[in-house]
């Protein structure tokens, strides 16, 4: 997911300090910082708008010049390792093939999917309580932060939706989410209306040069889980109208996220992500109070619930250091034969970080950049 969200390889741009990061306008930012070390930090900096009034004629000038302000986001990187083992003599005698073979794409995969789940965690600001199929262990594990790397942040305040008339998970603001709260076409006209109404919106996507009109007809890209994604479908008599629009907003892209099933509504194009951020009923779900520090606490989910997520330029930071000596390389394979050589081990090694993009704007209030939460009640 983060490779499919990131720009194209020929739009990389030299940065400050030997560092390299992908075009802002695509939802993941990748920073290869190939002269950074083991544990170390890097860092994506944006400059906050002007928005005093301007002076007229000749009235006074001096001393009435606007401060060019800014603010800094930092993720860490970390070394990532997995191997895996093949017995050798004995395994080639009975299947007929050499399993050492296996070592480097399972490992690859291992590290494709690994990225997916950190990523979707990353953006929609929690790992939820489903634990089918995940690599990534639950927050309870005692190994879950070090694996994050960087700290798992909710959804600020003014980034976080609610379907149907919900207003918060446990009715504190507005109605509590209850069973009817599905995810609906009239949702997404809701959600659209509340980013054209953000003092900062999160801005458009533009996935590379195909795009021709990323301003004057500006699109966002939306996951949600299947079961949302049923929802919507069985609930909606234009569903294959929205299809239809994906297809025309999206013809002549040369870019794979644009490819297989969408919709499209509201300038929102929606794709499936699998392995669903999900609660069940009892569970608590961590969320962001309504004030400038984001400050946080539980709610108890009264209803299965899932999130989906909507994504603008700069979301999620993806950084990469050198695993290699003298910033030649991120990954590292090896392998090596143990027990008398009767065993063989492969193992891959990475330094990376994963970190979902937010700032504090010009007058100190806290928020995500360039990703907005909805959450839905489902069926269990």
């Amino acid at each position: 997911l983060p490779n499919l969200l990131t720009a194209d390889a020929p739009s990389m741009i030299n940065a400050h300090d030997e560092k390299k990061q992908t075009a802002p306008t695509a939802p993941v930012v990748q920073i290869n910082d190939l002269s950074k070390q083991h544990g170390t930090q890097v860092s994506v900096t944006i400059i906050h708008d002007l928005v005093q009034k301007p002076s007229m004629g000749l009235k006074k000038r001096d001393g009435y010049e606007e401060d060019i302000s800014e603010a800094t986001f930092k993720l860490s990187i970390n070394q990532y390792h997995h191997s895996v083992k093949v017995p050798l003599m004995i395994e080639a005698q009975k299947i007929g093939y050499n399993r050492k073979k296996l070592g480097r794409p399972l490992l690859a995969k291992y590290h494709g999917t690994l990225n997916d789940e950190l990523g979707v965690c990353h953006l929609c600001g929690a790992r939820g309580t489903d634990n089918t199929g995940r690599i990534l262990p639950l927050k309870s594990d005692p190994d879950f932060d070090e694996i994050m790397v960087n700290p798992l942040t909710p959804p600020t305040f003014d980034r976080m939706f609610y379907c149907g008339d919900a207003g918060s998970i446990d009715g504190s603001t507005g109605t509590a989410i209850d069973a009817a709260d599905r995810f609906s076409a009239s949702d997404t006209r809701k959600f659209k209306e509340k980013i054209e109404l953000m003092a900062h919106p999160p801005q458009p996507v533009s996935l590379g040069g195909t795009d021709k009109s990323p301003g004057t007809d500006p699109m966002y890209v939306a996951f949600v889980t299947p079961k949302m994604w049923s929802d919507y479908e069985s609930n909606s008599s234009d569903f294959q109208t929205y299809v239809s629009n994906a297809l025309k907003r999206t013809n002549g892209f040369n870019h794979p996220l644009f490819k297989g099933e969408m919709f499209m509504k509201d300038d929102i194009l929606f794709k499936k992500y699998l392995k669903p951020i999900r609660w069940g009923v009892g569970d608590t779900i961590t969320v962001s109070n309504d004030d400038d520090d984001a400050s946080v606490a539980g709610q108890v989910a009264p209803v299965p619930i899932e999130r989906g997520f909507i994504l603008g330029g700069q979301a999620l930071a993806l950084a990469y250091g050198s695993v290699l000596p003298g910033g030649k390389g991120n990954f590292k394979t090896d392998g090596e034969l143990f027990d008398q050589n009767a065993w063989w081990r492969q193992w891959l090694d990475w330094i990376a970080g994963l970190a979902k993009v937010r700032f504090k704007d010009a007058k100190g209030r806290m928020n995500d950049y360039g990703v907005c939460c909805f959450d839905a009640a489902v069926s269990s």
